[in-house]
């Protein structure tokens, strides 16, 4: 019977070594980490979006309003996981880098803030950015 329960211990540790498993991080750093550790820190409202479901993100096309940090273009492609899919036409903070394709990139333990969730966490947090763009919704004129 032992030898029964060793030859079962050695094939379900094989199995675990050899089973990939999707691994995601229990705890994040805090605000102010991520922001020293960003190549970019901006905010971005999200203009259109497209979910890629095989590769369990969405990648938006974002019109950038403030930046604090980095080398940012007034428009940029943000690729985020599905759980932390934005809202279009929202603005949102990221502390970010960008990935091999070369568009920023937000996981599930990245800086992405609601600005309008937490309005005075920008200020006391970020304070003034260091340039700001004119998104294109802000530049669209009001209908009569």
């Amino acid at each position: 019977m032992s030898k029964l329960i060793q030859i079962s211990t050695i094939v379900l540790a094989c199995l675990f070594v050899a089973i990939p498993v999707r691994v995601s991080a229990l705890s994040c750093a805090d605000d102010a980490t991520q922001v020293a550790r960003a190549e970019a820190v901006f905010s971005a409202i999200p203009m259109k979006g497209e979910i890629l479901v095989d590769q369990d993100m969405a990648v938006f096309t974002v019109d950038v309003y403030r930046v604090w940090k980095g080398h940012v273009q007034v428009q940029e492609t943000v690729a985020v996981t599905l759980q932390r899919a934005f809202i279009l036409g929202e603005e949102v903070v990221l502390a970010t880098n960008r990935d091999d394709a070369g568009r920023f990139f937000i996981g599930q333990c990245m800086l992405a803030r609601d600005t309008w969730r937490e309005p005075d966490w920008v200020d006391n947090t970020l304070g003034a950015p260091e340039f700001e763009f004119t998104p294109t919704l802000l530049n669209r004129p009001i209908p009569d």
